[in-house]
């Protein structure tokens, strides 16, 4: 199926080129031919496009069988399937299944009514169908009813009212001839009942429409049957309780001293704090070791985002030397004393003069000054620096001629890049301001609201 869907694309491939060649229309975009030459290179741009074009179009005639299929199915299916039988009627769905609705359209020999929607109800029991059904959900409901107790003759737990039972089409109502002892949902308070349990008569109505029928249930309920943890934790606590009544007055809550008996010895339960000490303490560990990381790339960062804003202003002071008949080695010896002087006056801290001292260090101590300069770029590590330092280098072993007009470029240059980062610093600015202007307009929101909607409630 794929290799004649394949052959049929590249027969029409071939009529196209074809009529290409004669008529000089060309329905392909060149600039597809271009993309794939870089995706692949090496191969023969017009073989790209044929392959391209032949699996695009290889791909729209799959589409096509694929939605032809789908068509031609789906009339098949709607020509074959009437919900209208041939004694014009419409099944219904049988109890419990739930309404359904239609669209039919219906005409005579000298009118057409057109489209309407026909609701079909679900099928209604008769009395006879009703009266066994609830007679079969009443025996189904002594299984439910019960819940986790062992049956309707030893009830110590809650029992489950529900109000409607799947497949069923019912609607359940509860009573009890005694609230007090079991509510209408099914709850038992069992707490001051005795050992020999009390029968309470539990009445359920299954409804259906209009008609209702009555079921009676008998059952025992017992009080809860401790096991012997329970009953000795039941018994400490009433201890407690007696002891507390004692001693309400006094200025000290009297422990019980014995139960049963036996003498009971009592010790503050602590919560353990070594183990979240110590799960917190690797945390902690754990956040250094990796912030400490974090901290070192943003420094980093930053270091680079200044020395790309000092870029201009170093580049400008260069210049200005360089324009006053100053040597390149005089114009960095000059800026670096003027940065140190000021340094232990107090001024700021720069990292590209810090660079500079290091580089004027190295020159001192007698190294080669395309050395230098060389060394100054790659410690900078920022391309507008290292494009200066091949600047410097290249006068060096040329001469001086024409360096003052590269000079003049390179710091209109770097006044422009400086604006550049100056707007982008702002942009990343306002992008950091969305949230807490997004959470203050909730806050003022939620201040306005409040009252107006307490306000409006009568509250």
């Amino acid at each position: 199926m794929k290799e004649l869907i394949s052959c049929f694309a590249e027969m029409i491939l071939n009529k196209y080129f074809s009529y290409k060649s004669k008529s000089g229309m060309n329905l392909f975009p060149e600039i597809n031919g271009k993309k794939l030459m870089s995706l692949y290179p090496g191969k023969p741009v017009k073989q790209l496009v044929k392959e391209y074009y032949k699996d695009k179009i290889s791909k729209i005639i799959l589409a096509t069988i694929f939605i032809i299929a789908i068509v031609i199915a789906v009339s098949i299916s709607r020509l074959t399937s009437n919900t209208v039988t041939k004694e014009n009627s419409l099944p219904r769905n049988d109890v419990g299944n739930g309404k359904y609705s239609v669209n039919l359209s219906a005409s005579t020999d000298d009118y057409r009514y057109g489209e309407i929607e026909v609701k079909v109800e679900e099928r209604l029991l008769s009395d006879a169908e009703c009266d066994s059904m609830m007679d079969e959900l009443y025996n189904h409901l002594t299984e439910i009813v019960p819940g986790e107790n062992e049956g309707f003759n030893h009830i110590e737990k809650d029992m489950v009212f529900p109000a409607k039972v799947d497949n069923y089409p019912f609607s359940l109502r509860w009573e009890s001839s005694d609230y007090l002892i079991v509510d209408s949902n099914g709850h038992i308070n069992n707490e001051d009942i005795n050992e020999e349990g009390v029968p309470i008569d539990i009445k359920v109505i299954m409804s259906y429409r209009k008609r209702e029928k009555t079921y009676d249930i008998k059952a025992i309920i017992y009080p809860v049957t401790l096991s012997e943890d329970e009953k000795r934790i039941s018994e400490l606590k009433d201890a407690l309780l007696s002891e507390d009544e004692k001693s309400k007055t006094k200025s000290q809550y009297k422990l019980p001293d014995f139960i049963n008996g036996k003498p009971i010895s009592w010790k503050e339960t602590k919560q353990p704090v070594v183990p979240i000490v110590i799960i917190l303490g690797v945390c902690l560990i754990i956040g250094i070791w990796f912030g400490t990381d974090k901290d070192l790339t943003s420094k980093y960062e930053e270091r680079n985002r200044q020395m790309i804003i000092e870029y201009a202003e170093f580049v400008s002071k260069l210049q200005i030397l360089l324009s006053s008949g100053s040597t390149i080695r005089k114009a960095m010896e000059k800026i670096a004393e003027d940065y140190k002087r000021n340094r232990q006056k107090g001024g700021e801290y720069k990292y590209v003069y810090e660079e500079l001292l290091l580089c004027i260090r190295k020159l001192r101590d007698g190294v080669d000054e395309a050395g230098c300069y060389e060394f100054f770029g790659n410690r900078c590590g920022i391309v507008c620096y290292k494009k200066l330092t091949s600047l410097l280098i290249q006068n060096l072993r040329k001469g001086t001629e024409g360096i003052l007009e590269a000079m003049d470029n390179e710091v209109r240059m770097a006044f422009e890049e400086r604006k550049a980062v100056a707007r982008r610093m702002g942009e990343e600015a306002q992008t950091k301001m969305i949230f807490p202007m997004m959470l203050m307009l909730s806050v003022v929101m939620l201040i306005i609201m409040i009252p107006a909607y307490l306000s409006f409630g009568g509250l």
